[in-house]
């Protein structure tokens, strides 16, 4: 969450230049190519605002008491695994937009997964289950299994 947040942060704070796709838009625009800047805008844009920017303001990076959502009753947008998979597709569309253009690649973005901490919880408990099946049926030893975890 605090990536995506970071990665749609303005393109400048303060002055000072932020390493977002808001400033890689920016840069693009420098090119003068205003029909390619606007598409690019129309993916980063969200009708229901930035609510991954939203948490990290006043969820987890803040403890402002009068900004504080549960103490004014304020309801923090979603955040639904739909929501969240549509918002990493534009950040991979946008980075390959620019890259086809400026570099002659693109990046399969789809392609890398991981799996989410429910589904690795649930493996790490698969698989301490099938340690000790296979502990209990003498086909490894316990000292085995900690050298495993030593190594």
């Amino acid at each position: 969450m605090l990536a995506v947040a970071r990665l749609l942060d303005p393109a400048q704070t303060g002055g000072q230049d932020n390493l977002t796709l808001r400033l890689l838009v920016q840069r693009v625009a420098d090119t003068g190519d205003s029909a390619f800047t606007q598409a690019l805008c129309a993916r980063l844009d969200n009708p229901n605002g930035d609510p991954f920017r939203k948490h990290r303001n006043k969820r987890i990076a803040h403890l402002d008491l009068k900004h504080h959502p549960k103490l004014l009753g304020e309801a923090l947008p979603d955040l639904t695994p739909d929501f969240i998979d549509k918002t990493l597709d534009e950040i991979g569309t946008v980075l390959n937009e620019v890259e086809g253009p400026f570099e002659g690649t693109t990046t399969a973005y789809d392609a890398v997964s991981s799996l989410s901490d429910g589904d690795t919880l649930v493996f790490a408990f698969q698989k301490a289950a099938n340690w000790d099946k296979l502990v209990k049926a003498g086909k490894i030893s316990l000292e085995e299994l900690k050298d495993g975890f030593d190594a």
